[in-house]
């Protein structure tokens, strides 16, 4: 959680597939940001803009969307 990048909290959750859309992955990143707080830092979390599921589950938690990574190239 905190390996990088102080003072964020970075969040990470796979869910096994039998338990997605039951509740205990919105649960623990609930959890995860919740005490992210009380410990003094910001959470975080990245995941693909184009994974609803992961997407929603981030801002359920009040995560909210800041940022899009680019790729591309740089010319002389």
């Amino acid at each position: 959680m905190f390996h990088y990048n102080v003072p964020y909290a970075d969040i990470h959750l796979e869910t096994a597939k039998s338990f997605r859309r039951r509740g205990p992955g919105s649960y623990l990143v609930q959890e995860l940001t919740r005490l992210a707080y009380v410990l003094g830092t910001i959470p975080c979390a990245r995941c693909n803009p184009d994974n609803v599921a992961s997407r929603r589950t981030l801002q359920k938690a009040g995560l909210v969307p800041f940022a899009h990574i680019l790729n591309g190239s740089i010319r002389d």
